[in-house]
């Protein structure tokens, strides 16, 4: 009976986490990367540039279990235990995903915008922008494949754009080796619109602010990847609280600085994660 009994649970609480977004760990080599080295840039043009509505799930909590846990051999008790924490998991689970169905509303507007941008054309602009992204033309040069996975969110007042950026780079001349040298997110914040009509202030122009504030979080968020992957980042500030806005709301995000230009501050999180946000307002 044990050995059913297992098999349910496992087959139960596999079908439960399986909706888990997988998480993000900062890694980085130790290799020296040569200052000639090749980088190429490409995002999965097939998958089109994802779009989600902006969503906190902090409140996010499992209701309560009032019942008795049943009593028997250590393998049944241990079992209902692991029943119990996989229908807390997808009972929250279950919240997230209904929030985030709700949020995804406010894209209704943009659909016309969101299918308008192009993949090519985020890739374009970047290599175009930064230095020596896509430009080397020593055959003898070391290939870095720097693969970018974007996903824009769009805050409920509208106001917002940010974009969670997963990086992964590959050292070789196959894109898709085992050679993994570099993987992070990087998240990029946009600067409040100062509007009250943000739907408008958008998709205006036929959608050029859009397309531009999409563009321009792209491509911070691979100068601060490359960067990082040269080891060019500030790495000796000491670790505080930073208050930035979002949406005029206050956000506290705990991380060290590793970049300050004018208007715009980066941050490395205690995850290890990169997030660049405008310094109007901020105070450490």
């Amino acid at each position: 009976m044990r050995t059913p009994l297992l098999i349910i649970v496992s087959l139960f609480i596999f079908g439960c986490a399986s909706s888990k977004s997988p998480y993000i760990e900062h890694t980085q080599s130790l290799t020296e990367i040569p200052d000639n080295a090749s980088y190429h840039l490409t995002i999965p043009s097939s998958e089109g540039i994802p779009f989600s509505g902006l969503v906190s799930f902090d409140g996010v909590e499992a209701a309560g279990y009032n019942g008795l846990y049943p009593g028997g051999s250590g393998a049944v008790v241990i079992a209902a235990l692991l029943v119990h924490s996989a229908t807390v998991e997808s009972s929250k689970n279950r919240q997230k995903s209904e929030l985030q169905s709700k949020a995804d509303q406010i894209l209704v507007p943009y659909h016309s915008a969101i299918e308008n941008l192009s993949a090519i054309d985020l890739i374009n602009d970047t290599n175009m922008k930064i230095v020596g992204l896509n430009k080397n033309t020593d055959v003898n040069a070391t290939e870095i494949h720097v693969q970018s996975k974007p996903l824009y969110l769009i805050s409920e007042d509208e106001k917002t754009l940010v974009l969670r950026n997963i990086v992964i780079a590959h050292s070789g001349e196959d894109a898709n080796n085992d050679n993994v040298i570099y993987k992070n997110m990087i998240e990029v914040h946009s600067n409040t619109a100062s509007t009250d009509a943000p739907q408008s202030h958008w998709i205006s122009n036929d959608e050029e602010n859009f397309r531009n504030v999409v563009h321009s979080l792209y491509v911070e968020s691979i100068q601060l990847a490359m960067d990082d992957i040269k080891n060019a980042l500030l790495t000796d500030s000491p670790e505080k609280t930073f208050t930035y806005y979002q949406s005029n709301q206050k956000q506290y995000e705990r991380g060290s600085l590793v970049r300050q230009q004018e208007g715009r501050i980066a941050i490395r999180t205690l995850r290890g994660w990169l997030m660049s946000v405008p310094s109007s307002g901020l105070t450490p």
